[in-house]
């Protein structure tokens, strides 16, 4: 419906999540950099290295081996995580009753979650420092199902979109008026 709220994933949302990846890649290159400078000014004068050197060169490739794999795996991880998108749906009544998430995968598929309910009780936003500079960070919504035997309780959890406070505060706005939807204080 035209008044649905969608809330697609960002790469900069990601992003922000992978900083300290990203600095402490930073810190193990720069001592292997520093490995490879005293194995170079330590050599003597045949070309060969000593134990104590070949034990420094086998810790630089060592630490550039993890550098490696940190990397990769932060690559693949903002490449195929920032592919969510969540929409919250309104029914026929007006009410927002349903949950949809769609994960687009390797290569190419796709995986849908939906999830309807009666009751909003809950919406936590959380932001790192990172994400706070980058307005971005993750919307967290306590659900509430009625039914005949019981009531069910579920979370969801929306990662990395963009100006997180005016998603909550756009959501609590479209419950405003609607006696059936409420947040609980």
């Amino acid at each position: 419906m035209k008044n649905d709220i969608v809330l697609p994933s960002t790469n900069k949302g990601y992003i922000s999540m992978h900083v300290w990846s990203i600095i402490w890649s930073t810190v193990l290159l720069r001592v292997a950099a520093w490995l490879v400078t005293y194995i170079d000014k330590t050599r003597d004068a045949g070309g060969y290295l000593s134990v104590e050197r070949e034990f420094a060169f086998i810790a630089m490739i060592v630490l550039c081996g993890i550098v490696v794999i940190i990397l990769i795996c932060n690559i693949v991880a903002a490449i195929y995580s920032a592919r969510n998108v969540v929409v919250l749906s309104h029914g026929n009544d007006g009410f927002l009753e349903k949950l949809v998430v769609t994960s687009y995968g390797f290569p190419f598929s796709i995986n849908k979650k939906q999830i309807s309910f009666n009751r909003i009780v809950g919406i936590e936003v959380t932001q790192s420092s990172i994400g706070r500079i980058l307005n971005n960070g993750d919307l967290a919504l306590e659900l509430v199902t009625f039914t005949n035997a019981q009531t069910l309780e579920e979370s969801c959890e929306i990662s990395a979109i963009n100006d997180p406070h005016g998603i909550k505060s756009l959501i609590e706005k479209s419950l405003l008026g609607h006696e059936g939807l409420m947040i609980k204080k």
